[in-house]
């Protein structure tokens, strides 16, 4: 749905009162122009990444962000079963403690690198993102 101002910005500041919308967005979302001079609401994807924090075994989907801390016990993270081309999770160490007691990355029917295989990280501090190209995940 476009969104219209109805007067001109004419002390160039722009605030919550001088910009009327004919709706309210989403909780997040930003406006922006569609192209043809209306402005519109659009959820911004990867401007900031929402994080959260895993010390347990758990299934990521995509587009989560995880930190994991393994410095009481392992962690498995499960890939998603189905995913679309295009699907990505980010993964980091927020223990610094990988080396000591690893996270196993359970690829769940699909392969990783063309390999039928689970990943293990077992590298501290370690961070990297897993996309789904169409055929495999890749490391990025």
């Amino acid at each position: 749905m476009a969104l219209k101002t109805t007067s001109l910005i004419s002390d160039n500041s722009v605030t919550a009162n001088t910009i009327k919308t004919t709706n309210s967005g989403t909780a997040g979302d930003a406006i922006t122009t569609d192209g043809s001079g209306n402005l519109v609401f659009k959820t911004l994807h990867g401007a900031q990444p929402n994080v959260s924090y895993k010390n347990a075994n758990f299934s990521i989907n995509a587009g989560e962000n995880v930190q994991l801390d393994t410095r009481v016990n392992s962690v498995f993270v499960t890939l998603p079963a189905s995913p679309t081309t295009g699907d990505a999770v980010h993964i980091s160490d927020g223990g610094g403690n990988l080396s000591s007691l690893p996270a196993t990355i359970l690829r769940n029917g699909n392969t990783i690198m063309d390999l039928a295989e689970d990943l293990i990280v077992d590298y501290n501090l370690a961070s990297f993102g897993l996309v789904y190209n169409g055929s495999t995940w890749r490391i990025f």
